[in-house]
C-alpha cells in the first residue's frame, strides 16, 4: 500500500536506499535523516483490495508470455546516450549494482563483491562465468573487466550526447586489476557513487556491438548479458524479448518472452487494461485507475509517485532571461495548485527540485519550506501584480511574447503542464506562443539549447544529486539552461563530497531554496499515476523506479 507517493514493503526504492548506501561507503554511521515531509496535494486514493484469493502453486512457475503496454515510444535506443524511459536494455542487459526491490540498498548484479579500502577507493569484483548474449558479434563471450573499463569511459564520454557523464565527475581513474576486478579511485569522497552505479543507464555493453552498429541505437544492437535476448522491434508499435538460455542467475527468466506493446493514447491503453489485452500497463492516470476499478476486479494497481518533476527551462544566458526580473516573473506567474489539478488530475505534489514523492529527505516540505513562498503562496493576486511590476521593471510594460516548447512524448510532463501555463503566464503579459515537436526535435531542441521557454519532466530515481547536480551546476551535463551560481556550486559540491546523510540533505534543500529564489528553472510538481497487472502476474510491484528491473522473476499463475 502506498502513502503519499511512498512504497511501504517490497518495493519503497526511498529513504533506505541513501541510508544503506551511505552506510556502505563511510566508515561510521550516519545522522539520522530529517523526518519525512507531508505531501502537499494529490493524496491518492484507498488501495484497491486484492481480487478474492485464488490456489497458487508452491513456488513459481516456468513458460508463458507477458504483454507489457508501453505508454510512449523511447525514440532512442542507446542506453549510454538516451534522455527518457528505456525498454529493450533494461531486459537485455546488466549494471555493475542494483537496487534491491525490497530493500532499496545497493546490491551487486554484474558485482559479486566489492571492498572500500579508503574514502577514495573501491575495488569492484565481477561475478565469474557471466556471458554475453550468444549472438553476433560477441557469440556468448564471457564478460570481464576489459568490458566495464570500455563501458564507463563511454558513458562519461564529453558532450551533450552522454547526459549522464557528470554521475561520475568525482571518479578519477577507472582501472582493471585483473580479468575479474576493477579499481575505481576518486578524486574525493563521493556520497552518490554506489547508487548511480546501480542506476539502469549504467548499462555493461560490448565494444564489438559498438563497432558493429556504430554505436547503439539500433533495437537489433541490444546485446548484453540481460535475461531476455532481443527478438524483433518496430519503432512505435512494439516488438518481444526472448529467455536468455544462458542468463547467469539459475532457473530465471521464468518467462518464455515479454511481448511489448507501444500504446501512448491513454484511453486506448485503458481499455487494453480493461479487456485483457495486455498484462501490465504503466502511467495510467487517476480518472483511468477509478473506472478500472470499478469494471475490473481482477486488475491490481500499485500507485507510482513518478520520478521527475515537471519543471521550465529557460536559457539564462541569452536575453531576456538572463534578467533575474524576467525569470521572477514567470515563477510569480505560476500557480502550482492549478497545475496540479488542471494537468494532472489532482494527483501530484507541489514540489522544488528534488520530488518530495521519491526523496522525501532531500526534498521540500511544502507547509514548512515552499507553502508561503512567492509563486507557491495562495491566493494568486499579489504574485500576479508583482510579476507585472519586475517585467515592467526589465523593460517590458506591454509584456513579452516567446515561444514555449512542449511534446507528446510523456504527456504528463512535458505538455499537459506547459498547456496551463499557456494561459497562466499571459495573466502577466508573457504571450507564450506554444511550440509542439516531435519527441525527436523536442529533445535536440533542448540537447542544443535551442529554445526560449521549454517545459520539462526531469528526474531520476532516489538520488537527489541527479535531481540537482545534472541540472543546477555550472558543469552539470543536463543544465541545458546554461545556469551559473557559484553559491549553489559549493553547496552540491559540499554535499556530494560527504557521506552524512543528514548533512546531504540540510545541503540540497539550502541549494533548492536559493534556485527556487533565483529563478535558475521554474519547479511546477512531481505528477503520480497508476500502474496496472492482471492479478494471475506474480512477483511484480509497479510502484518501484524502473519496474522492468523485475522481469526475470515475473512468472504467471495461470
Amino acid at each position: 500500500m502506498t502513502t503519499h507517493g511512498r512504497t511501504s514493503g517490497p518495493g519503497r526504492p526511498l529513504l533506505a536506499t541513501l541510508l544503506v548506501a551511505t552506510l556502505l561507503l563511510a566508515s561510521c554511521a550516519p545522522a539520522a535523516a530529517p523526518a519525512q515531509p507531508q505531501a502537499p496535494a494529490g493524496q491518492p486514493p484507498a488501495a484497491q483490495p486484492p481480487p478474492a484469493a485464488t490456489a497458487t502453486p508452491a513456488g513459481p512457475k516456468r513458460g508463458g508470455s507477458i504483454v507489457w503496454a508501453l505508454y510512449n515510444e523511447a525514440g532512442e535506443y542507446d542506453p549510454h546516450t538516451l534522455a527518457q524511459q528505456m525498454y529493450l536494455w533494461e531486459l537485455g542487459g546488466n549494471s555493475l549494482l542494483k537496487l534491491d526491490r525490497d530493500t532499496g540498498k545497493p546490491v551487486g548484479d554484474l558485482v559479486e563483491r566489492w571492498e572500500q579500502k579508503d574514502n577514495l577507493t573501491f575495488v569492484f569484483y565481477l561475478r565469474k562465468g557471466v556471458k554475453f548474449h550468444n549472438t553476433a558479434p560477441v557469440n556468448g563471450r564471457e564478460f570481464k573487466a576489459d568490458d566495464v573499463v570500455y563501458s564507463m569511459a563511454r558513458l562519461r564520454s564529453p558532450g551533450a550526447k552522454f547526459p549522464r557523464r557528470s554521475y561520475f565527475d568525482s571518479v578519477k581513474s577507472i582501472e582493471k586489476v585483473d580479468d575479474y576486478a576493477v579499481k575505481f579511485t576518486l578524486s574525493q569522497p563521493f556520497g552518490p557513487l554506489l547508487v548511480y552505479m546501480a542506476f539502469p543507464f549504467i548499462k555493461m555493453v560490448p565494444k564489438e556491438v559498438v563497432d558493429k552498429y556504430n554505436g547503439l541505437e539500433r533495437p537489433e544492437a541490444t546485446i548484453g548479458t540481460g535475461p531476455f535476448l532481443f527478438k524483433e522491434y518496430t519503432k512505435d508499435v512494439g516488438g518481444t524479448m526472448v529467455r536468455n538460455p544462458n542468463f547467469f542467475r539459475p532457473g530465471l527468466p521464468y518467462l518464455d518472452e515479454v511481448r511489448l506493446q507501444v500504446i501512448t493514447d491513454e484511453a486506448t491503453r485503458i481499455s487494453a487494461v480493461r479487456t485483457s489485452r495486455v498484462d501490465i500497463a504503466q502511467r495510467i492516470p487517476a480518472s483511468g485507475y477509478k473506472s478500472i476499478q470499478q469494471t475490473s476486479p481482477n486488475v491490481l494497481a500499485d500507485t507510482e509517485a513518478v520520478p521527475w518533476t515537471a519543471q521550465v527551462i529557460m536559457r539564462t544566458d541569452l536575453k531576456p532571461w538572463s534578467d533575474i526580473r524576467v525569470r521572477r516573473a514567470i515563477n510569480l506567474a505560476v500557480d502550482r495548485q492549478e497545475i496540479v489539478s488542471g494537468a494532472h488530475e489532482g494527483a501530484g505534489f507541489i514540489t522544488g527540485a528534488i520530488p518530495v514523492g521519491q526523496v522525501p529527505w532531500a526534498g521540500l516540505d511544502f507547509e514548512k519550506d515552499l507553502k508561503n513562498l512567492p509563486g507557491y503562496r495562495q491566493p494568486k493576486d499579489q504574485d500576479i501584480a508583482e510579476a507585472r511590476k519586475l517585467l515592467a521593471d526589465a523593460g517590458f510594460p506591454n509584456g513579452l511574447d516567446t515561444t514555449i516548447s512542449m511534446t507528446d512524448y510523456s504527456a504528463i510532463l512535458n505538455r499537459r503542464p506547459a498547456e496551463v501555463l499557456v494561459t497562466q503566464l499571459a495573466k502577466v503579459g508573457i504571450r507564450a506562443k506554444p511550440k509542439v515537436l516531435e519527441q525527436a526535435a523536442y529533445l535536440n531542441s533542448e540537447r542544443s539549447g535551442d529554445f526560449d521557454l521549454i517545459v520539462r519532466g526531469l528526474g531520476a530515481v532516489v538520488e537527489p544529486d541527479e535531481y540537482i547536480w545534472l541540472s543546477l551546476h555550472s558543469t552539470g551535463s543536463r543544465n541545458y539552461g546554461k545556469y551559473k551560481d557559484p553559491e549553489i556550486d559549493k553547496m552540491l559540491e559540499a554535499a556530494r563530497s560527504t557521506y552524512d546523510i543528514a548533512e546531504r540533505g540540510k545541503l540540497y534543500k539550502e541549494a533548492q531554496l536559493r534556485a527556487i529564489d533565483q529563478a535558475a528553472r521554474v519547479y511546477l510538481d512531481e505528477p503520480y499515476t497508476y500502474t496496472t497487472r492482471q492479478s494471475f502476474v506474480k512477483n511484480y510491484n509497479g510502484s518501484w523506479f524502473y519496474p522492468q528491473h523485475q522481469f526475470s522473476d515475473v512468472w504467471l499463475n495461470k
